[in-house]
C-alpha cells in the first residue's frame, strides 16, 4: 500500500467516524427538537382553539351546530378535534359523524381529559380505539357552556412521517458532505503523495550515487523542511567525498611518480598501501592489500 493510498485511507476513517457520529447526535437532537415543536404546536392550537370556543357564553348553539364546528375546527388544522362535555360525552367530532356521536365512549376518564382538569392543556400519546392508530391529544377546558373540553388530536404516524423526512434529510446532507470529504481528501492525499514521491525518487539516486541537487521546491511545511534537511546533508556529503577522491588522487599520483618505495600498514600490521617503486623493489606484482605485510 502506498503512502497516497495509507493517507488517502486514514483522511477517510477520520471524515467518516466524524460524520456519522455528527450525523447521529444532529438527527437525534433535530428528531427531538421537532417532536417538542409539533407538540408545542398542538398544545398552542388547542388553547386558541378553547379561548375561541369560550367566546360563545350563550350557549345556545345546537348539538349538530357543536359537531359542525368540530368538522370547521378539524378542517381548519387538519387535525382530529373532538368537543367533550362536563360529564364526558362528546358533542362533537371530527372524525365522526353526528348520529355517530351517541355511540362513542364517555371521554371523562381519557388520560388527557383528567389532565386538563387540574391543568390548563393535558397532553397524552396513547393508541385511540376510535380511529385504530397511536394517537398525541391536547385537551383543555373551555368556558362554553355546553363544551367543558375541546380536544385536538393527531396521528402519530404523520408525526413520525415528519420526523423521517427530517431525518432523510439531515442523512442526505451528511451524505453530500461526505463525498466532498472524498473529494477533498482525494486531492489533498494526492499532492501530498506526489511530494513523498518526488522525495523518494531524489533519495533513490542519491543511494546510486547521483548527488546532482535536483533543485526542487519541497514546500514550507514539515515535509519540505526534512526533505531539504535532507538534501543538504547529502550534498555535504557529496562535496567532502569529492574532496576525499581528489587528495587520494593527488597522493596516489604523487607515490606513482616517486623512485622510493613507500609500504604503508595499520596499526594491526595490514597493508594498506604499496606503490609502484616498492612492488618492483619487492617483485610483489600485485599488492596483496589488507594482508600482514610479513606474510608478503
Amino acid at each position: 500500500m502506498t503512502f497516497q493510498t495509507k493517507l488517502f485511507a486514514s483522511a477517510m476513517s477520520v471524515a467518516t467516524v466524524a460524520l456519522v457520529v455528527a450525523g447521529v447526535l444532529l438527527a437525534t437532537s433535530m428528531r427531538g427538537d421537532a417532536d417538542v415543536r409539533i407538540e408545542q404546536a398542538l398544545v398552542a392550537e388547542v388553547r386558541l382553539a378553547a379561548a375561541l370556543l369560550g367566546r360563545d357564553t350563550a350557549g345556545t348553539a345546537a348539538p349538530q351546530e357543536l359537531d359542525a364546528e368540530a368538522d370547521r375546527m378539524g378542517e381548519l388544522l387538519s387535525a382530529r378535534v373532538t368537543l367533550i362535555a362536563a360529564d364526558g360525552r362528546v358533542v362533537g367530532d371530527s372524525s365522526e359523524s353526528f348520529e355517530a356521536l351517541a355511540g362513542l365512549e364517555n371521554h371523562a376518564a381519557r388520560p388527557e381529559v383528567m389532565l386538563a382538569r387540574s391543568s390548563p392543556v393535558g397532553v397524552a400519546r396513547r393508541y385511540s380505539d376510535t380511529v385504530q392508530t397511536d394517537m398525541l391529544y391536547a385537551a383543555a377546558p373551555t368556558a362554553h357552556p355546553s363544551i367543558a373540553f375541546v380536544r385536538i388530536a393527531l396521528p402519530l404516524s404523520d408525526i413520525r412521517q415528519q420526523l423521517r423526512t427530517i431525518v432523510r434529510t439531515t442523512l442526505t446532507s451528511l451524505g453530500i458532505a461526505l463525498a466532498f470529504a472524498v473529494a477533498i481528501s482525494y486531492a489533498v492525499a494526492g499532492r501530498i503523495g506526489q511530494r513523498v514521491r518526488t522525495i523518494a525518487e531524489v533519495a533513490r539516486r542519491y543511494r546510486q550515487g547521483d548527488f546532482t541537487p535536483p533543485h526542487l521546491n519541497y514546500g514550507d511545511d514539515e515535509l519540505g523542511v526534512v526533505a531539504r534537511a535532507l538534501d543538504a546533508t547529502v550534498q555535504d556529503l557529496s562535496s567532502r567525498l569529492g574532496d576525499l577522491a581528489r587528495d587520494r588522487g593527488r597522493m596516489a599520483s604523487i607515490l606513482a611518480g616517486m623512485v622510493e618505495g613507500v609500504i604503508v600498514v595499520d596499526s594491526q600490521g595490514r597493508l594498506e598501501l604499496v606503490n609502484t617503486a616498492a612492488q618492483h623493489m619487492l617483485k610483489l606484482g600485485d599488492a596483496p592489500l589488507g594482508r600482514p605485510y610479513i606474510e608478503t
